[in-house]
């Protein structure tokens, strides 16, 4: 059973109704690496958004493990997000103020984890940061960084994975790092997920590539 559902999804943004998705349609399932592909402006961002719950389409359905989410207001989006969506930023969105460990916390203290902090700790190991549990973003090298929302967005066991250019601002070692570390949450958890990227690297380890053309869906 797919996880993730679109069907005939459109986004047209008012002024000057710019279509930046035109009716795109697919399914992916539990465990699945889906990269999306294309130019800048093609729409694979503002695709990202809608299948996270983010941004709501102009028309078409989409359904997160078989949840409408045309049928939740706000708050219900909010709750979605935080119960099965996992999302890694090009740009971290850590909170400067806040160690690692206490980063990575944040998403299971909203759903009310007693154990966050051990929760968070075991997260960070997996990903090769035990030694800077309680190192402000500011002293944390950019790849450290991003090991850390990507602890951050897997921590409470996401049924989907969103990264929007996850190895964008890294160097080949940390890039190839985060491929690692997505494709192994992919296989060993059944996570669905989705990256938008122009690394070909990170393609090559997708089951399928979407590639998106002027909004559309030019290939599967």
């Amino acid at each position: 059973m797919a996880v993730v559902e679109a069907k005939d999804v459109w986004k047209i943004f008012e002024p000057g109704h710019v279509e930046a998705v035109r009716g795109a349609t697919f399914n992916i399932a539990p465990g699945e690496i889906v990269a999306i592909m294309g130019p800048s402006g093609s729409g694979k961002t503002t695709l990202l958004m809608m299948l996270g719950a983010m941004l709501s389409p102009t028309r078409g359905e989409i359904r997160i493990a078989s949840q409408s989410l045309g049928d939740l207001q706000e708050a219900g989006r909010v709750a979605l997000r935080r119960r099965r969506i996992g999302f890694v930023f090009q740009s971290f969105n850590l909170f400067p103020s806040l160690t690692a460990l206490e980063n990575v916390a944040v998403p299971l203290r909203l759903l009310g984890a007693r154990d966050h902090r051990r929760r968070a700790a075991e997260e960070l190991e997996r990903v090769g940061l035990a030694g800077r549990l309680d190192f402000l973003p500011a002293k944390l090298s950019g790849g450290q960084q991003q090991r850390v929302a990507i602890a951050r967005a897997l921590a409470h066991g996401p049924a989907v994975i969103l990264a929007d250019e996850p190895t964008g601002a890294l160097d080949s070692t940390n890039g190839l790092a985060v491929i690692r570390l997505l494709s192994e949450r992919a296989s060993e958890k059944g996570a669905a997920v989705i990256v938008v990227t122009h690394d070909e690297r990170l393609s090559a380890v997708a089951h399928r590539v979407l590639r998106l053309e002027d909004g559309c869906i030019a290939a599967l």
